[in-house]
């Protein structure tokens, strides 16, 4: 893209810190009230990312050295909280035994950049890096960029066009399901409290479970 200048590092500097979280909380906040996992960090855990040497930070500066975009990745599976280094080593055994395993953590562009070229060219320096070793770059996407925007097909069609012969397959899904009842006609006869572990019932509770259970 012209005019931006992408920067793998080890560690983000504090001369780009807070342009990068700026970039980062601008690119992600709107997914608070879109998706139900939590995918914007704290800034104590942004600060923990851009610290630590083993996730590769990419940083997409413009001209008036502005952070506009950032993008991360590892093959040290064990950086990323809440991924399991277990999976990759039975799903891809001997890629994981030469650290051909990278995880994507996440790619952002700033708003006013994005429909630019800039996430295009953040997705292909990050997946021709692993492509380099003939790695497998696994990322998550939430259900809402899956559904309006088809994220992932896209992403494919983007690295196809730096890594030939490139394959792409969903390899896991987790969903959330809500079970959501009717409001009943007159309050509860007690509340049930679980925030500070006193959990009352109200008879009728029980009633029900014993009929629903056939127990008394």
């Amino acid at each position: 893209m012209r005019g931006v200048t992408i920067h793998p590092r080890g560690a983000v500097n504090d001369a780009d810190r807070d342009g990068a979280w700026e970039t980062y909380l601008a690119a992600f906040e709107p997914l608070r009230s879109i998706a139900l996992q939590r995918h914007l960090m704290t800034r104590a855990e942004f600060d923990e990312v851009c610290d630590d040497v083993r996730v590769t930070k990419y940083l997409a500066v413009d001209t008036e050295d502005a952070v506009v975009g950032l993008g991360t990745m590892t093959n040290q599976i064990e950086a990323m909280p809440l991924v399991e280094p277990a999976y990759f080593a039975r799903r891809w055994p001997e890629h994981w035994a030469a650290g051909r395993c990278y995880y994507i953590g996440f790619v952002a562009s700033h708003p006013e950049k994005q429909g630019t070229a800039l996430f295009t060219e953040l997705i292909q320096l990050m997946s021709y890096t692993a492509a380099l070793t003939g790695g497998v770059a696994v990322l998550d996407v939430c259900r809402h960029h899956v559904d309006q925007h088809a994220l992932p097909q896209s992403i494919g069609r983007i690295t196809s066009a730096v890594v030939p012969g490139l394959r792409v397959e969903q390899v896991d899904a987790q969903t959330y399901w809500a079970y959501e009842s009717p409001v009943p006609a007159s309050p509860p006869d007690a509340v049930i409290e679980l925030r500070d572990g006193a959990v009352s019932l109200p008879t009728s509770a029980y009633a029900v479970a014993s009929k629903a259970t056939g127990r008394p």
